[in-house]
């Protein structure tokens, strides 16, 4: 299990105590190389953070859902976060309808971008 899975569990069970608990090391790990992490501690963050915190974090998901910024396996889920977080997110589905709704080079499922868009209700940009 990676370190995110930690931190995401811990937080999830223990809810904002778990988050405030690993605030430190989950803020760190919204900038992380790495999407898997970022995206795990982004949406910790938008959960539970402060405001201006909630507010970075969103707009790194927004990065992330852009598949040529990790890859499709990271838009997906960066996306998934986005429609787990709900009005949360709010402030970024605007910039979603900029994001690309297909891979051209991944074959296998390349449509799945597009229809994950569309349910964290990003319009239709084609």
């Amino acid at each position: 299990r990676g370190l995110g899975d930690v931190y995401k569990r811990q937080a999830l069970i223990d809810g904002k105590p778990g988050f405030d608990a690993a605030a430190k090391t989950i803020a760190k790990r919204v900038q992380d190389a790495n999407p898997a992490v970022a995206i795990v501690a982004c949406e910790l963050t938008a959960k539970f953070g402060s405001d201006q915190d909630k507010s970075v974090a969103i707009t790194r998901l927004a990065h992330f859902a852009d598949y040529r910024n990790s890859n499709v396996i990271g838009a997906v889920a960066a996306l998934n976060a986005i429609d787990r977080l709900g009005p949360l997110a709010d402030p970024i589905r605007e910039n979603l309808t900029l994001v690309p709704r297909v891979d051209p080079e991944f074959k296998r499922g390349k449509d799945y971008i597009k229809r994950m868009l569309i349910a964290v209700g990003a319009s239709e940009n084609d």
